[in-house]
C-alpha cells in the first residue's frame, strides 16, 4: 500500500514540474490533481469542488466521456474564464492513465494558447476591417463613376436644354422682328408723307399701326410670363380649386370671341370636381387652351370642357370639333425649340408661346398636359391636377363662400353701397352736371375697350386703359373711379390676373351705378 501512494506521490510531482497546464480527474471527473499553473489559472475563477470553469463545457465532458469509454487520446481548445472577465485559451489534450495500480484516471494537459488566441482575433479584426475598407473603397469607386455617370448626363442635358433655349430665342427674335419691322415702316411713311396722305389713308395705316402694337404686346406679354416661370419668379400658392366655377369664369370673359364666331361652349364639368393648385396659373391654362380651341374651331362648332377623377388625379378635358392637328406635329406642341404658331379658322395671330405656358404652369402643379386629335376631326387637351381629399373638402367648404367664386356679388353689392356713399356725400350740384357727359364719355372710349381687354388680358394694354380712365376721372372730379384706376393699375402693375379680371367685370357695372346715381 505504502509502496501504491509512492508511485502515485511520485507520478504527482512529475506533473507539478512540467511547465504546463496539468489537471488529473478519476474517473468520476472529480479533481484528483492541479499542478501549480492549473491551480493559479482556477483560483483566479469562479472554481469550485462541483464546477470545473472550462468551456466549452458541453464538448470538454463529452471528450472526457469519449477517453473513458475508448482509451483514445482526444484534442480539445478549452478556455478558462478569469474573474475580470477575460479568458485563458489553451490546447489540451485527453489522454486515460493510470495513477496507480488500482486506478484510472483522466489526464489534461494543455500548452497556453492565449497570447496566439489574441494575435489571431486582432488578426481576424483586422482582416474584416480591411475587408470592410476594401468594401467601401470599391463602393466609393462606383459611387464615384457613377456621380461621373450623372454629372457627364446633367452637363449634356444642360447643353441640350440651352441650345433648345438658343434656338426658342431665335424663333421669338425672327417672330418678334415681323410686327417690328411693319411699325418702324409704317411710322416712316407717316413721318414722311403723312401731311399728303387723305384722312382715310392716316386712319388706316392708324390702324394697321395698332395691330402691328398689338401683336408686340402680346408677344412680349407672353414672353415676360414664360420667362418668369422659368426662373421661378412666380409665387406659387397652392389652394383648393373648383374647376366648374374656373371654368365658367372663363367662359363668360370668352363668350365674346365665341359668339362671335358662334361657336357654342359648353362646361360639363361635374360641381364635385374639386383639385390643388395654384389658381392663377391654373386659370391661365383654361383660359389658353379654351381660346386655342375656340381659335380652331369652325364657325357653329362646339368646344366642351369635362372632367373626370381617376384614383387620387383630376383630369379636365378641353375637346373641340375644329380642324384638328396633322400626327407630325403633335409631339412638338410643348417644345420651345419648334414654333407652334398656327392662324386660326378666322385668321387669328396667336404668339406661340401659350402652349408652353401651359406645360410649366401645369408640371409646377405637378400635374401633366398632352394632346390628341386627327386632322379634320378636332383635338382634345387634357391635364391632371392632384385630387382634394375628403378632410381637405370639408375645410374648403366651410369658407366656400367667402371666396371670389360667389360671383362677387357681396362684394360688388359692398362696392356699389361705398360708391354711392362717396357720390353722395362728395358730388356737387356743378359736377352732378357734369356726370351725363363722364357717363357718355365713359360707355364710348371706355366699355368696349374694357370687353375686349378681357379677352386679351395684355398688360400694357390694361396699364394703358387704367391711365387713360384715371385722367378722365380728374377731368370729372369722380373719386370712386380714381380709386377704381388705382386698384386697376395695382393689380396690372403685380400681374394679379384675377384681380385684373375682377376690375374689368366691374367696370360696367360702375357705369351702371353712376347712371343710378345719376337719375336718383
Amino acid at each position: 500500500m505504502a509502496e501504491d501512494n509512492n508511485d502515485v506521490k511520485k507520478t504527482f510531482d512529475t506533473y507539478s514540474q512540467l511547465p504546463v497546464f496539468v489537471m488529473i480527474l478519476d474517473v468520476d471527473k472529480n479533481i484528483i490533481f492541479l499542478n501549480h499553473i492549473a491551480e493559479d489559472l482556477f483560483n483566479d475563477s469562479d472554481f469550485q469542488d462541483d464546477y470545473i470553469p472550462i468551456e466549452p463545457v458541453d464538448e470538454f465532458i463529452q471528450k472526457l466521456d469519449e477517453t473513458i469509454n475508448t482509451d483514445r487520446v482526444s484534442d480539445i481548445e478549452i478556455s478558462i474564464p478569469s474573474k475580470s472577465g477575460s479568458y485563458s485559451y489553451l490546447a489540451a489534450s485527453i489522454s486515460k492513465i493510470k495513477y496507480n495500480k488500482d486506478a484510472d484516471g483522466i489526464l489534461i494537459i494543455g500548452s497556453d494558447m492565449t497570447h496566439f488566441h489574441n494575435l489571431k482575433a486582432e488578426s481576424d479584426s483586422l482582416i474584416e476591417d480591411l475587408q470592410i475598407s476594401r468594401e467601401t473603397i470599391v463602393q466609393d469607386a462606383y459611387r464615384a463613376l457613377d456621380l461621373n455617370d450623372k454629372l457627364a448626363e446633367s452637363e449634356e442635358k444642360l447643353k441640350q436644354m440651352n441650345a433648345t433655349k438658343d434656338k426658342f430665342f431665335s424663333i421669338i427674335a425672327h417672330d418678334l422682328r415681323n410686327p417690328v419691322s411693319a411699325f418702324t415702316e409704317l411710322t416712316n411713311l407717316l413721318a414722311s408723307k403723312g401731311e399728303e396722305m387723305s384722312s382715310e389713308e392716316r386712319m388706316e395705316f392708324t390702324q394697321d399701326l395698332n395691330k402691328s402694337s398689338k401683336q408686340m404686346s402680346a408677344l412680349l406679354d407672353n414672353l415676360l410670363q414664360w420667362a418668369r416661370a422659368q426662373s421661378g419668379r412666380i409665387e406659387f400658392n397652392p389652394d383648393i380649386i373648383y374647376i366648374d366655377k374656373l371654368v365658367e369664369n372663363i367662359f363668360y370673359l370668352l363668350k365674346v370671341t365665341a359668339d362671335k364666331k358662334r361657336i357654342k361652349l359648353i362646361n360639363r364639368v361635374q360641381p364635385e370636381t374639386v383639385a390643388i393648385g395654384d389658381e392663377n396659373m391654373i386659370h391661365t391654362v383654361l383660359r389658353n387652351l379654351i381660346s386655342n380651341a375656340i381659335k380652331f374651331t369652325n364657325a357653329r362648332g362646339r368646344v366642351t370642357i369635362s372632367s373626370e377623377i381617376i384614383d387620387k388625379q383630376v383630369y379636365i378635358y378641353i375637346e373641340d370639333n375644329g380642324v384638328g392637328i396633322r400626327e407630325e406635329n403633335l409631339d412638338t406642341l410643348f417644345r420651345p425649340d419648334v414654333y407652334n404658331s398656327t392662324r386660326g379658322t378666322n385668321n387669328e395671330k396667336g404668339t406661340g408661346l401659350g402652349l408652353l405656358i401651359c406645360k410649366e404652369f401645369i408640371e409646377t402643379n405637378g400635374g401633366s398636359v398632352w394632346a390628341e386629335s386627327e386632322l379634320g376631326n378636332g383635338t382634345k387637351f387634357t391635364f391632371t391636377l392632384k385630387k382634394v381629399d375628403n378632410v381637405e373638402l370639408k375645410q374648403a367648404e366651410k369658407n366656400y363662400f367667402d371666396t371670389t367664386y360667389v360671383d362677387d356679388i357681396e362684394e360688388i353689392s359692398a362696392f356699389y353701397e361705398e360708391s354711392s356713399k362717396k357720390l353722395s356725400v362728395e358730388i356737387s350740384t356743378k359736377e352732378m352736371e357734369l356726370l351725363p357727359r363722364a357717363i357718355e364719355e365713359l360707355e364710348y372710349n371706355f366699355l368696349k375697350k374694357c370687353s375686349e381687354l378681357r379677352e386679351t388680358l395684355l398688360i400694357s394694354e390694361i396699364q394703358e386703359f387704367a391711365n387713360e380712365l384715371r385722367a378722365t376721372a380728374e377731368k370729372y372730379d369722380i373719386e370712386v373711379l380714381s380709386d377704381y384706376c388705382a386698384g386697376l393699375k395695382e393689380n396690372s402693375d403685380s400681374f394679379e390676373l384675377d384681380g385684373i379680371l375682377k376690375d374689368l367685370n366691374e367696370f360696367p357695372k360702375l357705369i351702371d351705378k353712376l347712371k343710378q346715381m345719376l337719375m336718383a
